[in-house]
């Protein structure tokens, strides 16, 4: 018995992420990953909870996605509230979002695993983030 491939969360995996931070996702964004990266996905959402509660700070998440084999997080926040602590905030945010991007090239996009992960040129010349076993599997 063969496993097969996923390449995408499903559209209730997708539902249950913006519906379990209702305070980012205000919008329906485009959620375009590897089911793999769902939980640095979700880990990512609760730090940014926890950091702009009380601030003042709102942040609409307008797309998640892979790019060049790496997690893509893009928001957008409230430009009334932009005093000098909230741009310190602003400034937590992004260190949150640009460490998440850049543990995504070490998580396989598939299934999660951390052993043996490359990102590399697959087929149709996409860039993928893979363990060895997904890697084969994304070849069948």
């Amino acid at each position: 018995m063969s496993k097969k491939f996923k390449d995408c969360l499903t559209q209730s995996d997708k539902q249950a992420i913006c519906t379990n931070f209702p305070a980012l996702f205000k919008r329906h964004p485009a959620i375009d990953i590897g089911p793999g990266w769902e939980n640095l996905i979700v880990k990512l959402c609760e730090e940014i909870v926890n950091t702009i509660k009380g601030t003042g700070v709102e942040i609409d998440i307008l797309q998640i996605k892979e790019k060049f084999g790496t997690l893509r997080f893009y928001i957008t926040r409230n430009q009334k509230a932009l005093n000098e602590d909230n741009k310190y905030i602003l400034s937590l945010v992004n260190s949150l979002i640009s460490e998440a991007e850049d543990q995504s090239g070490r998580v396989c996009e598939t299934c999660g695993s951390t052993k043996n992960v490359k990102t590399e040129e697959c087929r149709n010349y996409y860039i993928k983030t893979l363990c060895k076993q997904c890697k084969f599997l994304y070849w069948l």
